[in-house]
């Protein structure tokens, strides 16, 4: 693969990334929407309100990448679920160590 190859691979989308992960014996299947990196940071380094619930509303979509949750929705989820939804999030982003090595992959 040349620079430029990796390059617009490298560029987010703003399309949603299809995500399976298991809770309670329950299957689940969700989107995440690919935002640029710059976007991310921002988000996780909020200092308004609850920093997980502002991320979990900008990226939590469907499958056509359309938001599915508001902020105060996203205050309302118990926090068992709210930790697994930031940590398949990150995961979906790259941005956990399982997420890294998923990226890797062709």
């Amino acid at each position: 693969m040349d620079f430029r190859e990796f390059l617009s691979e490298s560029i987010a989308t703003l399309r949603p990334i299809r995500r399976e992960f298991e809770f309670g014996g329950k299957k689940i299947e969700g989107y995440f929407l690919d935002l640029p990196a710059i976007r991310v940071r921002e988000l996780m380094r909020s200092q308004e309100g609850d920093r997980d619930a502002i991320f979990l509303a900008a990226v939590v979509c469907d499958a056509a990448g359309g938001p599915l949750l508001t902020v105060e929705q996203a205050l309302g989820i118990k926090p068992a679920y709210l930790q697994l939804l930031v940590q398949q999030a990150l995961t979906a982003l790259g941005l956990s160590e399982e997420g890294h090595e998923e990226a890797k992959k062709p």
